[in-house]
């Protein structure tokens, strides 16, 4: 029986943007560029990085070194692209609405394995196009241009998207899955899933006769962020980086030579370098069911993995100057590869996780008392206006819980919704917003224990797994202020309610309430609203916590150290 039968139509890249480059291909053509030894004298003078003739110039050198060259495009992944998301995979994986991913999109091989199943699935794309792509064990991507304005963030990340089933029996471990129902409940379906999706009933079922691929959407290596970046060439913002993504040290070499030759500075490039094996090594991690450490099989073939690429950019110090250079994307993307009868690929070995360096907040008996006396506080105030408390949950640590890491994720064919080493995430099962009930986010403010750069409160449509509101720690600061009489340290917290009409409970949330709107997610009787209408008109809550200040390697904070928020529900007193 096959039971692996995705790929993912790679493509390459076909703009050249503002800033970055001064031509453009017809659309679903290759643009020109000069052919080794014609049209470029070698007495020319060396283009500027960044102008106009740089990639025409760039693309002659990577050829007259002997590599195979397409050009691709850059493109925004954003909420309005759930539209398309969804029907593909039967998820919008928890994008983060307010700072929307920029993807390369590439341009397929004439061999390679392009799944139809997956087409447009991050968004359409042009014709030959795809955001996704296998890797050849002898390309590389390459991504260059003008980063974007100050921010608090800025990172590239690589995931394995799509793999072969666990076994030749199921598409991933079934005690696995049914054990992670329990903790996930109705949102199982959005971790357990293949392309193309299997509509059913139960998350852990499938179609042993439907041919198709493991969701896998999982972390192979550590990312490069704005604090690597600094580290290595100084603030990139506003700055040209160069970005090579390959699995060959050869053909990493190349590129860089031919970037060097051209006057780009060695500290301005960055090689995410795919290794053979990536894993944790902190035995304070518990994964059940072990690690798949192997990125791979690569090739272009049906059976090997498929990679996806994102660039994230978020808190950006003027959302008016950031929203221009999204608008612009000034940047490059390229595929590139060294011949078959070249030299044999070297590749980059095993890789481990970096540590987490975390502020313990499990062992300040002060902080711990401190959010249990929030919480008490939090709910007597409701009852005092007469709203009764249904529920106090925490929040689940989805690292610590569900092993939401890479290779985790790809042992028992998990989704592992784009992980990463730079951030906790904390979530909350789905609960409805039309039957009258409100929620309360309660947890410590990371900005403030000395855990993060930055934090985001999200609210997702539970019926898409949709990223709908974001709620940043700029607005999170001083929200339980109101409560410092019967809190010590209340700086450290934050109190953030959720409900479908915030001005109806302005007595009691003093400003500090998202309404959830039936635009950001639809009522529970709309019958025309996408998504699972077992879970329309309900809401997951998630808190995210970004890079721990003054980390070497820009990572986020440990979740087993963090005190874990908690979700309240208040429903009016009968």
């Amino acid at each position: 029986m096959n039971n692996i039968r995705v790929s993912l139509g790679y493509s390459l890249l076909v703009t050249v943007l503002v800033g970055t480059a001064a031509f453009a291909a017809p659309e679903g053509s290759q643009p020109v560029a000069t052919a080794p030894g014609h049209g470029v004298s070698s007495h020319a003078a060396v283009p500027r990085p960044g102008t106009g003739n740089f990639v025409q110039r760039l693309i002659g050198e990577l050829r007259t070194s002997g590599l195979e060259v397409s050009v691709g495009y850059p493109k925004l992944y954003t909420q309005a692209d759930c539209a398309y998301s969804y029907p593909v995979f039967n998820n919008c994986f928890g994008n983060n609405p307010a700072s929307p991913y920029v993807m390369p999109v590439v341009k397929s091989w004439p061999e390679e394995y392009v799944d139809p199943a997956m087409k447009n699935g991050f968004g359409r794309t042009r014709p030959g196009y795809s955001v996704t792509y296998r890797l050849d064990p002898r390309e590389a991507i390459i991504v260059f241009g003008r980063m974007p304005p100050p921010a608090r963030y800025l990172g590239l990340q690589t995931w394995i998207f799509s793999t072969r089933w666990v076994s030749n029996d199921s598409p991933w471990n079934q005690d696995a899955c049914t054990h992670y129902a329990s903790v996930a409940s109705n949102m199982t379906q959005y971790f357990f899933g293949t392309v193309p999706p299997a509509p059913t009933f139960n998350p852990c079922a499938y179609d042993p006769d439907n041919p198709s691929r493991v969701q896998s959407f999982s972390s192979i290596d550590n990312n490069i962020n704005n604090v690597v970046m600094e580290k290595q060439s100084g603030s990139p913002w506003d700055e040209m980086r160069y970005f090579v993504i390959t699995p060959d040290k050869r053909t990493d070499e190349a590129v860089r030579e031919a970037l060097e030759s051209l006057g780009v500075d060695e500290g301005e490039i960055f090689t995410e370098g795919i290794p053979e094996t990536f894993q944790d090594s902190d035995s304070t991690h518990y994964y059940p069911y072990g690690q798949n450490p192997v990125v791979g099989p690569l090739g272009l073939g049906e059976e090997a993995v498929d990679f996806t690429t994102a660039i994230r950019y978020a808190m950006p110090e003027d959302e008016h100057a950031a929203e221009v250079w999204r608008k612009s994307l000034p940047l490059t993307v390229l595929r590139v590869r060294r011949p078959s009868w070249g030299r044999d690929s070297e590749t980059y070995g095993d890789r481990v996780a970096d540590a987490r360096p975390t502020v313990n907040e499990v062992d300040d008996t002060q902080l711990g008392e401190g959010l249990s006396s929030l919480i008490e506080a939090v709910t007597h105030r409701a009852l005092s206006h007469g709203w009764v408390r249904d529920e106090k949950r925490v929040m689940v640590d989805i690292l610590n819980k569900l092993g939401q890491f890479g290779p985790a994720c790809r042992e028992i064919g998990m989704n592992c919704l784009a992980d990463g080493e730079d951030a906790s995430y904390f979530f909350a099962q789905p609960r409805p917003l039309d039957r009258g009930s409100i929620y309360a986010a309660v947890g410590t403010l990371a900005t403030e224990t000395g855990n993060a750069t930055y934090v985001g409160l999200g609210g997702n449509d539970a019926s898409l797994l949709k990223g709908v509101v974001n709620v940043d720690d700029k607005k999170l600061k001083g929200s339980a202020s109101s409560y410092y009489a019967d809190v010590p340290n209340a700086e450290k917290f934050f109190v953030h309610f959720f409900a479908r009409d915030c001005d109806a409970i302005t007595y009691l949330t003093d400003g500090k309430c998202t309404t959830i709107t039936t635009d950001m997610v639809p009522l529970a009787s709309d019958d025309k609203a996408p998504g699972d209408s077992t879970l329309r008109g309900m809401l997951s809550i998630s808190v995210r916590a970004y890079v721990v200040p003054e980390t070497e390697f820009g990572r986020g904070p440990d979740p087993t150290k963090q005190l874990p928020p908690y979700a309240l529900t208040f429903s009016p007193e009968k």
